[in-house]
Formats: C-alpha cells, structure tokens, sequence
C-alpha cells in the first residue's frame, strides 16, 4: 500500500512529521524498559536455523503494519529515483594491481545484495584518537570532550563474490576544519551528521574480515588496513547477539553481546529524540529528520588509511569512499552472471520493506550489555556507557562501495607536481 501516507495526509492535512507521531500514538511508544527487552524478533537467526531462510529475498510488510507506513516515505524515491543495481549493475572487473592476487582479476566495486548490518557507538580518548586520525581531519567530540567511534559489522549473505562474508570496520567519527560542528549531546547526532547530510566522516582505522579474497579487495583497491579475522558471531531469533572477533595468531579484537530488538516500534517510540537532534538547533542543517528517513538510500563518506592504497604518494593522501546503502528489499537479486547483472526494470513495483521493518536502534546499551576490547583498542578507552551509547541495525541491506573519488592531502599539503589551480 504504497500510497497510504499521502492519502492520510491528504484526509488529515497534515504535515509528515505529525503524521508519523499518528503512528507512534496509534502502535504506542516504546518505554525504557521495553527498548531493552527483547520484545520484537527478527526474521531469522544467524547462523540460520533448519526453519530459516539462509538469505533472502525476505517477507514482505503487511500494509497495515508501522513498517508500510515508513515505506510510505519513500514512495516518490521508489518511483521515480534509478534503484541500487540499476544504477550500478554488477558489471565491473578489475585487475589486482598488488598483493598476493597480483595479476587476478575480480567483481568491481564491492557490493552487497543481501547482508545484515549492525553499528554500534561510544566514546574513546580523544588525545589517543588525534594521534591516529590524518590531519586535517579532527575527531567529532561529544560536550564531554570524548572523541565518538562506530564498528559496524555486517553479515554478506549475498556478495558480487558470491560468497558469504562477515567483516567488521572499526572507525571513529571525523570532521574537516573547514566544514566542522559542536561537541555532540547524543549518538543521534552522528547518524544524522552521518546518513543525513555528510558532515561526519567513518575514518577506518582498522578493518577486520573472514574472506581473503575481501581482505586483498580492501587494501589494493580501497586502501583500508583489512585483515583476515575470524568472527564468531550468534544471535537468535529474539536479538540475543554475542560476537566476538580474533586473528589467526589467537589475538583478540574485542567481545561482545547485545539484547537487539526489532521491528519499526523501535524507531518510532524514538520520536522525541529523533525529531530534537533532526531539526532546530541541534541539528546540521533543516529537516534531518524526514531526510533520514525519505531517502530511498541513505548515503555516507569512508575514510581509509594512508599509505596502504598501492598508488602513488599514498602515504600522504587519505582516501574518501562513498557507499550508497538502503534497506529496500526486491523479489530477485543481481548477480555478476552475464545477463544478470542489473535490477529488474519494474523496481518500483517489486520493492518493499521487509516485515520487520527497514532498520531499527536502541540507546543507551542495556544493563546486561557489554563490549570487551583489546590490543590498541583498550588503550583507547573505547566504552558504551549509558550515558553515550548506541546500536543500529537491520537484517537486511544492499549497498555499494564506491572506488576512491576524493584523496584529501594530509596536513594540506599536496606534493609539489599536484597544486596546479590550488590556492
């Protein structure tokens, strides 16, 4: 039902953001303690169970759910915006220009079909983090003067390799000087700062994956310091999450479980927070709130790590990758089969959300929760305490890693032979 939204605004005359608190009133809003309980499930465990589906397409929302009410959102995007694997069909190959697979050819860029992703936010020293993050690019400070980090974590169901993939970036949030903002009160922020406008920036310091195919992928054609990990990763049906990340040497990344809920009650009983830090003072720029969630794909800036990327004067160019991600789920998936490599050419009627919902959140971390790292990590006091803290998460998403489209000079400075046309 993919015209609900502007039939009741057109009844109700009213604006979108009161309408949705329609909805929230209609399904209720989600408590403290409900947004710690396990109360929603998810559509499937991982790893799946004999009853599970391995990998999608998934259920469809039913059009009297919360769910069609947020795809009511983005019906004008559906129709009429190209969809992910029409705009960027899986047709591109690369030869590997360094590393182990020299001379090899694969699929180009890195793309998902079916993969689910989670994020999860704290604080970290923010000295150690300056340290580390490539001038001129500063941390995003929270007002008690911690610097923020995200690791994201996703489970490639369906990959352009063809292959199932879990990899976990662990990045913190950055800003230019020239384009840079106030402390930050709540992880809200970032995910607007993040998915609504470009003003934060994922600086990955590190990168973590079971594939090494993916592995020699990142480094020579992304320039992120990947490694080949092993993760072992559990949740069932109700969202209990225990994950855990260690390197082939029996080195241990980090630790961690989570009680995820799911379902669009979870966003939705958000509202106050979601519309206080998406519009007025709080926020980056106008309407970040229906920006957020009108977008048929939300969209983002990576920043990987100088001086991997096999190029020239890498060591002083930090790479800028764009990944377009959405939640849209489609009846068929693209693959990079010769004939196969687009969408379908009906993707306004073949799309939808899936049952659950398109994405879901929860903050502060619960009283059972917690996250354990080590190494460099440790030392960099990352915590997810109550007072900044956050996961987000969706089972299913497709997305595009952009090839490199921008290297920002470290410190400004440009060799020599590049400032040609440069102040």
């Amino acid at each position: 039902m993919r015209t609900l939204i502007a039939a009741l605004l057109a009844h109700a005359h009213a604006d979108e953001t009161s309408l949705l608190q329609g909805v929230v009133g209609q399904h209720g809003k989600v408590s403290d303690e409900t947004a710690q309980t396990p109360n929603t499930d998810w559509p499937a465990a991982w790893p799946p169970t004999a009853d599970d589906l391995p990998h999608g397409p998934w259920e469809k929302r039913a059009d009297d759910s919360p769910t069609a009410a947020l795809q009511g959102y983005i019906d004008e995007n559906l129709r009429y915006h190209a969809s992910m694997f029409n705009k960027y069909p899986l047709m591109g190959s690369v030869t590997m220009p360094a590393g182990p697979m020299k001379g090899e050819r694969v699929p180009f860029p890195h793309s998902v079909q079916d993969a689910e992703g989670l994020g999860f936010v704290g604080t970290a020293d923010a000295e150690k983090i300056r340290e580390i993050v490539p001038a001129p690019w500063q941390p995003v400070l929270t007002v008690d003067g911690r610097a923020t980090w995200a690791t994201w974590k996703d489970v490639e169901r369906v990959n352009m390799l063809g292959q199932v993939c879990q990899r976990q970036w662990v990045a913190f949030y950055v800003q230019h000087p020239d384009h840079s903002f106030p402390p930050v009160e709540h992880p809200m922020q970032l995910m607007y700062g993040q998915f609504a406008g470009f003003h934060y920036y994922s600086y990955t310091h590190q990168m973590y994956t079971d594939c090494q195919t993916v592995v020699e992928i990142d480094r020579n054609l992304y320039g992120w310091d990947s490694h080949y990990a092993t993760h072992d990763y559990n949740r069932d049906i109700h969202g209990n999450l225990d994950w855990s990340v260690t390197t082939p040497d029996g080195g241990r990344i980090m630790d961690m479980h989570v009680s995820m809920p799911y379902g669009p009650e979870q966003v939705l009983g958000r509202m106050e927070d979601l519309q206080k830090y998406g519009n007025g003072e709080l926020a980056h720029e106008p309407e970040q709130f229906l920006k957020f969630v009108k977008q048929r794909q939300q969209q983002f800036h990576w920043l990987s790590k100088p001086g991997i990327l096999p190029i020239k004067d890498s060591e002083s160019l930090t790479p800028v990758i764009h990944s377009p991600f959405g939640e849209v789920d489609t009846e068929r998936y693209p693959s990079t089969a010769a004939g196969d490599q687009w969408d379908s050419r009906n993707t306004y009627d073949e799309s939808y959300y899936d049952v659950s919902g398109p994405f879901g959140m929860k903050y502060p971390f619960g009283e059972g929760d917690y996250m354990h790292w080590y190494g460099e990590f440790a030392d960099f006091d990352m915590q997810t305490g109550p007072e900044f803290s956050l996961a987000f998460y969706t089972h299913h998403f497709q997305m595009i890693w952009q090839p490199p489209w921008t290297f920002v000079p470290v410190n400004d400075e440009a060799p020599p032979e590049y400032t040609v046309g440069l102040n």
